[in-house]
């Protein structure tokens, strides 16, 4: 995040280029941790802790407003990021991107920057390592909580936990990704919510639910088994509410537990009823991420008994996961179930890629998703069968495995082919009894194999999810050159055919001296803006226009005051799309609007540069 009214200033410095517009790809188990004062920083030693106490800030304080930064961001989209330790470690100590053991996968630093920035993050992709989502304050300036501070820690870490989750700047003033500090801000706009619900979806409303959903004590999840109880659920808005039932094995006490801490930032509550629903004992969380405990003194042999989990009123960590346990003492193994069902155990029926167990897609918003909750043995393989989508006009699929595991199995996948052959694929996460693995570049409309196995042979549970995105790989490069102060803009023609979707790609190139923010737009016949683009020097940015037939002028213009265009190299690359989009068709500039959805094809553009030459064009397939 860039202050407002310093045009004179340079940004900091990129050591490598920063690309936004790639999700997590463990969105539902993201950690943040603040990293303690001392903690090497490249040469410099972190001073968060510091900082925070010069700026008058309690360490509740501006941890709270920090992490409810994040929270925002989690409550609308398939979110949850839980506070952990972190013990130290330097920025960029080698490991995977997720899940260490040592930190959390988003880490907050602060450190003296130059004058022109008040943080920096690492967005999520390939390049950046245990770096990727790390936020550095600067700890050149103080901050404040509230509408009379100057610097808002609030609003700045709005903008930062966006980047830190994948969403690149805008060039709207009302979205609180605008480049430059506006002062303190109370929330999100449209633009906002559909930025981080595109590339992480919406909150489901039922996640580890039956389908018919558990909102009430007559709907209740029946926790199956006897003796010990454990499950996972998720509160997905203010309004949710889950309810469990459960029949007592003997007489005697219990202790009824919600986990939260490093799962999620919820402020839960817990309360148990009887079976006349006459509440026994209840407990509310102080604030986020409070794990809450409730001790029954004497239950009744096959008498049944309700607990309740939702969240605090009025509560700002409102959506979240969670475990449930129960306990009652008892000698047997405790049970686990999600959403009422324990796991399955296949009995030694898919071993290998030839018995391999078919998944059925289980998105409910146009996806492709795949997700089972399995039981391994000793010595035991599962092998799953999953079926790959057809990614569009210039995309190609990237398979996504993730296993979370439920007690003391340390899990591993391996993908293979429909011929059993191993393909290529890349481990991001191992710890915390996560395991993902990545397949760029999967083929289309075929079967892959997904094995997971212990790497200790312990016998427990586990959930498998396998997801296939749509990325853009084939864009062609219309534009590129300098920005000057003598040529501060550089312009385009995009005759449009039908009616398209059609993808940017705007680069802002690292240069000797570093010049100023670009922005890309879109305007019509009518000199209305239909699309835009932001990058900061060394900053990629993609977005997707629906565009109607017509034809459109394309701008490029560095941003600035008093010296606006040092120099400034970028590079603007176009593709056509055909759904699946990797990227949804938006308009920042209305949200909700735009033209009506493409007509059959043909369709498609024509770009031709300032001096009228025809540069590229793409045409969707006939018939």
């Amino acid at each position: 995040m860039r202050r407002a009214n310093l045009a004179l200033d340079v940004l900091e410095y990129r050591d490598v280029p920063a690309t936004f517009g790639i999700p997590w790809p463990n969105g539902t188990a993201l950690t943040v941790s603040f990293a303690p004062d001392g903690a090497d920083v490249d040469g410099s030693a972190n001073q968060l802790y510091a900082l925070m106490a010069r700026s008058g800030l309690s360490q509740t304080v501006w941890q709270k407003e920090i992490l409810r930064a994040f929270q925002a961001w989690a409550s609308p989209a398939n979110l949850n990021i839980g506070l952990v330790a972190d013990d130290g470690s330097s920025l960029g100590v080698p490991g995977y991107e997720q899940a260490d053991n040592r930190f959390g996968d988003i880490r907050i630093f602060a450190v003296p920057l130059s004058s022109s920035v008040l943080a920096i993050t690492m967005p999520p992709g390939d390049l950046a390592g245990t770096r990727t989502g790390d936020i550095i304050l600067n700890s050149n300036y103080s901050f404040g909580v509230g509408a009379l501070a100057q610097r808002d820690l609030y609003s700045v870490f709005l903008q930062e936990g966006g980047h830190a989750l994948g969403v690149g700047n805008s060039p709207n003033t009302c979205s609180v990704m605008y480049e430059f500090y506006q002062g303190p801000r109370t929330g999100f706009s449209a633009e906002d919510v559909g930025q981080i619900q595109h590339l992480y979806g919406s909150r489901p409303t039922r996640t580890w639910e039956p389908e018919a959903g558990n909102d009430t004590s007559g709907a209740a999840t029946v926790l199956q088994g006897s003796g010990d109880w454990l499950t996972y659920g998720d509160v997905a808005s203010a309004s949710d509410t889950d309810w469990y039932s459960f029949t007592a094995p003997a007489d005697g006490p219990a202790t009824v537990r919600l986990h939260v801490s490093g799962l999620s930032l919820l402020a839960g509550r817990l309360a148990v009823f009887d079976s006349q629903l006459e509440r026994i004992k209840c407990a509310a969380a102080g604030g986020f991420g409070q794990d809450l405990m409730l001790s029954l003194d004497t239950l009744v042999t096959g008498s049944n008994y309700y607990v309740r989990v939702d969240e605090v009123p009025g509560t700002t960590f409102v959506a979240g996961q969670y475990s449930l346990q129960i306990d009652t003492g008892e000698t047997q193994p405790e049970v686990l179930t999600l959403g009422g069902q324990p796991p399955v155990d296949d009995d030694g029926t898919n071993e290998d890629f030839l018995s391999a167990t078919r998944l059925d897609n289980t998105s409910t918003i146009g996806g492709t998703e795949y997700r089972v909750f399995g039981h391994l043995r000793s010595n035991d393989v599962d092998v799953y069968r999953v079926r790959s989508p057809f990614p569009g006009l210039n995309q190609t699929n990237v398979l996504t495995a993730t296993v979370r595991a439920f007690g003391d199995v340390a899990p591993e996948i391996t993908v293979s082919n429909v011929l059993g052959l191993p393909v290529s694929s890349r481990v991001i996460a191992d710890g915390n009894g996560l395991y993902t693995v990545i397949v760029e570049n999967a083929a289309a409309d075929v079967d892959y194999h997904i094995a997971v196995h212990s790497r200790t042979d312990a016998v427990g549970d586990y959930e498998l999810r396998t997801t296939f995105r749509s990325q853009v790989t084939s864009s062609h490069q219309v534009e590129s050159g300098l920005l000057t102060f003598l040529n501060p803009t550089k312009t385009g023609r995009l005759d449009v055919t039908g009616s398209a979707q059609i993808y940017f790609r705007l680069t802002s190139e690292l240069t000797p001296i570093i010049g100023p923010s670009l922005t890309l737009k879109v305007y019509d016949a009518n000199n209305q803006g239909k699309f835009q683009l932001l990058a900061r020097a060394g900053d990629q940015v993609d977005g997707t226009a629906l565009l109607g037939p017509g034809s459109y002028r394309i701008e490029i213009r560095a941003n600035g005051a008093l010296l606006p265009n040092i120099l400034s190299a970028y590079t603007l690359s176009m593709a056509l799309l055909t759904d699946p989009v990797g990227v949804p068709p938006s308009d920042p500039n209305d949200p909700g609007g735009g033209d009506p959805p493409p007509s059959d094809p043909p369709s498609g553009y024509n770009y031709y540069n300032d001096r009228g030459y025809y540069v590229w064009g793409e045409q969707t397939p006939s018939g």
